[in-house]
């Protein structure tokens, strides 16, 4: 709860004000400053992980974290959806999973 309110107070009207600042496209936004800030935990977990207790834990926190991803947050949103539908554009669905690649 309290990482839902941080993001919710701080996070979003940050990001809002840079992305007008910057001109930056909302899927854009969404895509690079929204997907670094909800990796961040988990990308910290495993630095801790790796450098300071010298264990493998980073490598399940990175995995477990994809997995997590993929499954529940997509299975979630179909879900979330009317009539189990989602409408999107190809182009977007395209680049996304190209930049995923990388």
């Amino acid at each position: 709860y309290g990482l839902a309110v941080v993001v919710e107070e701080f996070f979003v009207p940050a990001l809002n004000v840079m992305c007008d600042r910057m001109g930056i496209p909302d899927d854009v936004a969404g895509a690079t400053f929204m997907a670094a800030g909800a990796s961040s935990p988990e990308m910290f977990a495993a630095f801790i992980s790796l450098f300071i207790t010298h264990s493998a834990l980073g490598a399940g926190t990175i995995i477990g974290s994809e997995i997590f991803n993929h499954l529940i947050i997509c299975a979630g949103s179909v879900l979330y959806s009317r009539d189990g539908v989602i409408i999107v554009e190809p182009r977007i669905v395209g680049r996304e999973t190209a930049f995923y690649f990388l």
